[in-house]
């Protein structure tokens, strides 16, 4: 059941992105690929089953899609999407790793230009983020399924940077997200959870 959601939602963000408006991309907008992502960073989980919550900490790898609707030239704001497949692991600092999930998830950055022109573009602005995560992993020799979805905000800055026919683009930001989820023990038990992490990620992109 979740594999089946899982890649039913993963075809149709892909569908979604590979779908932008032609009147947008007429205008200039940039399409291309970010690869590596990597955020790391601390936070708290709490189990519903659980008497207290625990601190964790948190890795997050990921490369997808990218579309600037104004990687260059003099307009003020740009619109930023990455649609990204991540691989992410949570560690406990009481007990070690206990938590590896891949899933999808969305960037939407609102950028504002504060360095404007034709061969670079330095922008700073706010993001919105969404995604979910699915996994299993063995724990205190129970084998447990995961699943849990994101909600996140931030804030990131990067340079747009022609070279030649390509616009190379790193970029850099902190970000707190929510996560939501249910785990599925072995022993036909669930138990809900939540956790929070404040991260900091970087990020390299090409766009054409």
């Amino acid at each position: 059941m979740l594999k089946r959601l899982l890649a039913t939602t993963i075809l149709a963000a892909a569908a979604i992105a590979l779908t932008i408006p032609n009147t947008a991309l007429a205008r200039g907008a940039g399409n291309g690929f970010f690869i590596p992502s990597f955020a790391a960073g601390s936070g708290e989980i709490e189990f519903d089953d659980w008497e207290d919550p625990e601190d964790i900490d948190t890795e997050t790898f990921s490369f997808g899609y990218v579309l600037d609707t104004t990687p260059l030239g003099g307009r003020v704001f740009n619109y930023r999407l990455n649609v990204g497949l991540a691989a992410q692991s949570v560690d406990s600092k009481d007990s070690g790793d206990f938590m590896d999930t891949s899933g999808l998830y969305l960037d939407n950055t609102f950028g504002f230009g504060l360095v404007r022109n034709d061969n670079i573009r330095w922008w700073l602005g706010p993001l919105v983020r969404g995604g979910f995560y699915a996994g299993s992993d063995e724990v205190n020799g129970e084998d447990v399924n995961w699943f849990h979805f994101e909600f996140g905000v931030g804030l990131a800055t990067g340079l747009n940077i022609r070279a030649g026919n390509a616009i190379i683009s790193p970029s850099l930001g902190l970000r707190r997200s929510g996560f939501v989820g249910s785990a599925d023990f072995d022993d036909s038990t669930d138990d809900d959870y939540s956790f929070y992490t404040d991260e900091f990620f970087v990020n390299f992109a090409v766009m054409f």
